[in-house]
């Protein structure tokens, strides 16, 4: 079964956020973590670099024969690896 969006979201934005901003309630900006896939898709022919995580279980990820091209399997674990300056988008 599929994690809700607020399940996925906390880490990612943890590691992207400052821990005071994580702990506030204020969600101003929250719209900023949201991304069409026309935008994306512009800002990739831009020549944007992005990170590219598939956050489906590994089961439906495995089966299906759609995937987004250089996307990386995310298992729910944050990799200091992944650059902060740049575009990170989970689906």
């Amino acid at each position: 079964m599929m994690e809700n969006a607020s399940t996925l979201e906390r880490p990612i934005r943890a590691y992207f956020t400052k821990e005071d901003e994580m702990n506030s309630n204020h969600h101003a900006d929250d719209k900023n973590l949201r991304i069409s896939a026309e935008e994306f898709k512009a800002r990739l022919e831009a020549g944007e670099p992005a990170t590219v995580l598939d956050a489906r279980n590994r089961e439906p990820w495995q089966s299906s024969p759609v995937k987004v091209k250089g996307a990386r399997r995310w298992t729910g674990q944050v990799d200091p690896a992944w650059p902060k300056e740049r575009l990170t988008v989970v689906y």
